[in-house]
């Protein structure tokens, strides 16, 4: 599969393609000495903009799945309660994913892209990490979601048109 993009996990770099995921150990000096190695060549990421490092787990959109790679290079497949809806999303969608981190309250929002009949979603995932469990939440903004970017306090914020919906430190 073509490269859609890197993470690094210690002194590894990470090497998400369509179909697989590599890990590349560059701890020696000379490139010689590096290896190249499998994590997975069942699964891979579709959306460069889902990859988002957090700690010790590398999080990422899938073909089938949301997962995170975990520090000892175990996948762990985390969007089991949301695949119903995850699973009927277009392949563009699934391609426009984007991911974002709010450390202050342990909360990685998914933005799904949208649909080709649709210009956005009503739609954020949540997914809380906080300690050590993994749990889904969703808010429903009642208007499109086009866009998830982070503010200068590095806090997300949801556009519609360039229009600010809102932003949950607001809440």
């Amino acid at each position: 599969g073509r490269i859609v993009g890197f993470s690094d996990m210690g002194g590894d770099l990470i090497i998400f393609t369509t179909s697989s995921i590599h890990s590349l150990n560059m701890r020696g000096n000379s490139p010689d000495s590096w290896v190249l190695s499998t994590v997975s060549n069942k699964v891979g990421c579709i959306a460069s903009d889902s990859i988002l490092k957090v700690k010790d787990r590398i999080f990422f959109a899938s073909e089938d799945s949301c997962y995170y790679l975990s520090s000892t290079g175990q996948l762990v497949p985390i969007s089991e309660p949301i695949n119903d809806m995850y699973r009927e999303l277009t392949d563009s969608s699934k391609r426009a994913t984007k991911t974002m981190y709010q450390a202050k309250k342990g909360i990685v929002y998914w933005h799904f892209g949208p649909s080709n009949n649709v210009a956005g979603t009503f739609l954020v995932y949540e997914l809380h990490i906080t300690k050590g469990e993994v749990t889904w939440t969703s808010r429903n903004y009642q208007r499109l979601i086009d866009n998830m970017v982070e503010d200068f306090d590095n806090e997300p914020a949801f556009f519609n048109k360039s229009v600010i919906v809102n932003n949950p430190l607001s809440r």
